[in-house]
């Protein structure tokens, strides 16, 4: 069963699917030390849909058709081939983000119950909107393709979970749109169509963290006539990311937990020496080893719990490694040098 959940956003043909493809093919191969691994049948799927996106004869043939249903994954990310953290990947077909209007309500609810359930969030951006030199363009482009969609999901989730998920704003298809929109051109747009990230809370409980994460398949596929090959590009950092925060997460979890579990063991000793120091003839020894007996099992739970822990700290510092070449990250509006200013 899945730890966490990431849901990935985005409007028809912005390249969901094709990431997803290239993210598990990248990551089924390896990349220092840390892997992913599914179910066969994904497994099978995943790999059939690469294997056609290499067949550089079926041109733009070679590339599979945006995901007409909900599409969720399980993947196990391991790091040399031990289990680090199993998440479920969801995927709704671009027109579903307008369902509510068109009356499909059922499903547009289970879009939000999905967001509101993921550790971290993944929005598309088609590089295709970023071509060109009117930058006004561009902004106009990106406030009706994407954010004129996706930011009611946003102020629906602040209010009711008086907080923002980690996002990223993916820029897909990247290679088509690099000679035109360099980096800082890129963050005032980005700051123009998702401004709401960039204001600062009143609740000083809630963060808005935000990265920009520019990802390609390739150099220029469109223009050899989707003949090159597939040279994957910061397909990684992503999931990086969303693994990132999540045990971040769980690790703030086992925390409390241990601090529970120690509450436990002082009221058991506590009452366990009340009970020893009864006089013999109403000195209850089954209470005594029952006591005895949980603490313990909570004593050995914690030190399990700690060395979780540590396993997750360690991890986490090797994400950060791949992370801290993430060139776009803002906190509560606020640009940051590399992604170590999160912690």
């Amino acid at each position: 069963m899945a730890d966490v959940t990431f849901t990935i956003l985005g409007t028809t043909g912005s390249g969901k699917t094709c990431y997803l493809t290239g993210l598990y093919y990248k990551m089924l191969r390896g990349m220092k030390g840390y892997s992913i691994i599914t179910d066969e049948d994904s497994d099978y799927k995943l790999r059939n849909d690469y294997k056609k996106m290499q067949d550089t004869t079926l041109r733009l043939d070679r590339f599979p058709a945006g995901t007409d249903n909900l599409s969720e994954y399980e993947f196990q990310l391991e790091y040399g081939y031990e289990p680090i953290l199993a998440f479920k990947w969801i995927d709704y077909p671009g027109e579903a983000l307008s369902s509510k209007n068109e009356g499909d309500y059922e499903q547009y609810q289970a879009i939000k119950d999905a967001i509101k359930n993921s550790s971290c969030l993944f929005i598309c951006v088609d590089g295709s909107l970023l071509i060109g030199d009117d930058i006004d363009e561009k902004i106009d482009n990106i406030k009706d393709e994407c954010s004129a969609i996706i930011n009611p999901f946003f102020s629906e989730y602040l209010k009711e979970n008086e907080m923002l998920p980690p996002t990223a704003i993916l820029i897909t298809k990247y290679d088509k749109c690099k000679d035109d929109t360099n980096f800082e051109e890129l963050c005032t747009i980005i700051q123009e169509c998702f401004g709401a990230f960039f204001i600062k809370s009143k609740n000083k409980r809630i963060k808005k963290l935000l990265t920009v994460i520019p990802i390609s398949l390739g150099n220029d596929l469109d223009y050899s006539d989707y003949m090159s090959k597939l040279k994957p590009i910061n397909i990684h950092l992503p999931i990086f990311m969303g693994i990132w925060f999540a045990q971040q997460d769980l690790i703030k979890k086992y925390i409390t937990d241990i601090k529970n579990k120690n509450k436990k063991i002082i009221y058991d000793n506590l009452k366990k020496s009340s009970e020893e120091d009864s006089f013999f003839l109403w000195r209850d020894s089954k209470l005594i080893n029952e006591l005895t007996k949980k603490i313990k099992d909570n004593t050995k739970e914690i030190t399990k719990i700690k060395n979780l822990i540590e396993v997750m700290k360690d991890n986490n510092d090797k994400l950060l490694e791949e992370l801290n070449k993430i060139n776009i990250i803002y906190v509560d509006g606020n640009r940051k040098e590399n992604f170590s200013e999160f912690i």
